[in-house]
């Protein structure tokens, strides 16, 4: 339980008041020597810490506040551009002419839910089945011109027909890919990883780099079936969709077109957070 404490400079009469975490979205979009911030709060909550009194100077006051990380919450993430934060922040609004009292202190939170939060899926026991069933999965793109892909997994926990995987889990899936009509190209490759976009410059977290999974021309009818194994680091990030910033975890399958535009699939995938063990 984390402890506020403060001291005082001179006699004040205040209400102490704080809340329980709050997260937030900061995306940056960088644009030559600019940079433009947009915040968004994604949980918030305030409650009242103490009531009104008066503090002596040189006086020492601590709180220990009971506070809660919601189980549906998205955990901490530190980019380049895009960042989920979670902070505490004292207020101690004094009466008067006297500036109020403001503190903030920012905290980690871990993709990992204690035991009770959820309960375990019986395909996977490291995944939260709660969470996962409220994760709205984006459309993704399952076809572009001339092919078409799937995302296939027997003996993983699925949302909508998508593979979910907790962070620091490993799994494979395979990769399915019909070609519609004959297409000339150099090859067809494949890249596994999170897309982080929105309002922020983009970046990503790769698992698995580009690489060729079909040489040459492909003909109409012809199928191309590969395993991918894909491990997610421990840190995430979790899959989000908020409003200023996505992680969008997928496998992009790209068609490389000699003198021409190039056709990419992106196969999305749920990454949730790690349920723990003794929840399981």
């Amino acid at each position: 339980m984390p402890s506020l404490l403060f001291g005082i400079a001179s006699r004040w009469e205040a209400k102490l008041s704080g809340g329980p975490p709050c997260n937030q979205e900061h995306a940056i979009n960088r644009s030559g020597t600019s940079d433009t911030s947009y915040h968004n709060d994604v949980h918030k909550e305030e409650v009242q810490l103490a009531e009104g009194r008066q503090v002596y100077h040189g006086e020492i006051v601590e709180l220990q506040p009971r506070m809660k990380i919601p189980a549906d919450a998205v955990s901490s993430y530190t980019g380049k551009n895009n960042f989920l934060e979670w902070s505490l922040t004292l207020r101690v609004p004094v009466p008067g002419f006297c500036p109020d009292i403001k503190e903030e202190v920012s905290i980690e939170v871990e993709p990992i839910l204690p035991a009770g939060a959820d309960h375990s899926h019986s395909q996977d026991e490291t995944v939260p089945a709660n969470w996962a069933e409220r994760f709205e999965v984006g459309d993704g793109k399952t076809e572009q011109g001339p092919v078409r892909g799937q995302l296939r997994a027997e003996s993983v926990r699925t949302r909508a027909g998508v593979p979910v995987i907790s962070v620091g889990g490993s799994r494979r899936v395979e990769l399915q890919m019909e070609v519609l009509n004959d297409v000339h190209c150099r090859s067809i490759l494949c890249w596994a990883g999170c897309r982080i976009h929105g309002s922020g410059s983009s970046e990503e977290v790769v698992i698995t780099d580009w690489h060729s999974i079909h040489e040459g021309d492909a003909q109409a009818g012809q199928r191309i079936e590969r395993s991918l194994d894909l491990r997610v680091p421990e840190d995430g990030p979790v899959s989000f969709r908020g409003r200023y910033i996505k992680c969008d975890w997928m496998v992009r399958v790209r068609v490389d077109i000699p003198v021409w535009r190039d056709k990419v699939l992106e196969l999305p995938f749920v990454v949730t957070p790690r349920l723990s063990e003794d929840s399981a």
